[in-house]
């Protein structure tokens, strides 16, 4: 791909108008404040004294029976942190690194397609990256946990798609994003389930049955391993050091409830339905009342057709995929609108 000048030009573009929107803001006036500021002002703790081992406080008992733990880790803090200790917690290094996220994760779709599909599959999934920023309920430009995780989980799926066609050394990067996405908010968890148990599953399939030489395969499996141990070892040490920690903590709140309430077993019933990666992340955590997402399921079930793609040749589905996403959830937000949603 780094000879192809089309598709270099495309992502040069695509991070041009990221930065020009980000420009726009700061000419604006936005400062930091509420989530926003604590998010950046934690980041600067990160490898000293009080750095977190845990994301920011959830939401969580507002659409389930439970406590209201963190997130689970503090990969997003870990992300600013080289900006924001160096130069400061201040609007527009803030928005710098959330731009160098946006960036990477482009860089990452746009890869991992041309690399299944040829040039015709990176412009696909470019677009398909494009059409996730002009959907996405909230500015995908605020470092907030919700939005700043939207864009690094899109690129989670096309690595997942990568893997299950057998692109091996994607592998460690599929770990990465998807530990990203899993410690910055509780509500991509649905999103995350069902690609990392068959990604997994057939992982270990191949491990097993692989014939000949194995060595590339361990080695590979070996940098993954490596690049979750690193990214967990905070979340493992407080609960490690807490004698369970979060996780205790909610479990021992669910035994106390004995008579949960229909409306949170509807709600969440409800998030487990709604593909939450191209619905407002921040919705599975407030009590709508609503059908899940039709138009991003729709969206969701082509992606699984694109996955079973093993040919090495263009193909119009990714594109496909991405032009049914934006017609059905703009159809989906004129009939179900959403709620507005403040916590965290």
């Amino acid at each position: 791909m780094h000879k192809d000048r089309l598709v270099l030009g495309l992502i040069a573009l695509i991070a041009l108008v990221n930065a020009t929107m980000r420009v726009k803001v700061i000419a604006s006036g936005w400062q930091l404040i509420g989530d926003d500021a604590v998010i950046a002002l934690r980041s600067t703790d990160v490898f000293r004294s009080g750095s977190p081992l845990l994301g920011m406080p959830s939401a969580f008992s507002s659409w389930s029976t439970g406590a209201d733990p963190f997130h689970p880790g503090p990969a997003l803090f870990w992300w600013l942190a080289p900006w924001t200790s160096l130069f400061g917690a201040t609007p527009t290094v803030v928005l710098f690194a959330t731009w160098l996220l946006a960036v990477t994760s482009i860089v990452t779709i746009a890869t991992v397609s041309y690399r299944q599909l040829g040039r015709s599959g990176a412009i696909a999934g470019l677009a398909t990256a494009v059409v996730f920023q002009l959907i996405a309920a909230g500015p995908s430009w605020k470092p907030i946990n919700p939005v700043a995780a939207g864009l690094p989980c899109v690129a989670f799926c096309f690595l997942t798609w990568a893997v299950l066609a057998g692109d091996r050394r994607v592998l460690p990067a599929w770990v990465g994003f998807g530990t990203f996405v899993a410690q910055t908010d509780f509500a991509y968890a649905p999103t995350l389930v069902v690609p990392v148990a068959v990604v997994l599953g057939s992982w270990a399939w191949r491990l097993r049955r692989e014939a000949g030489p194995r060595r590339a395969l361990v080695r590979t499996s070996v940098g993954a391993l490596v690049v979750g141990l690193v990214m967990w070892a905070p979340a493992i040490a407080e609960a490690v050091v807490n004698r369970g920690g979060m996780r205790l903590r909610f479990v021992s709140r669910q035994r106390r409830m004995s008579r949960p309430s229909a409306g949170a077993v509807v709600s969440t019933i409800g998030l487990l339905l709604d593909p939450t990666w191209f619905v407002n992340p921040e919705s599975a955590v407030s009590r709508i009342g609503r059908f899940p997402g039709l138009g991003p399921g729709q969206q969701s079930g082509l992606k699984l057709l694109i996955v079973g793609l093993r040919e090495r040749r263009p193909s119009p589905l990714p594109a496909a995929a991405a032009m049914t996403a934006l017609v059905s959830r703009r159809r989906f937000a004129r009939r179900w609108p959403q709620r507005p949603h403040t916590s965290a």
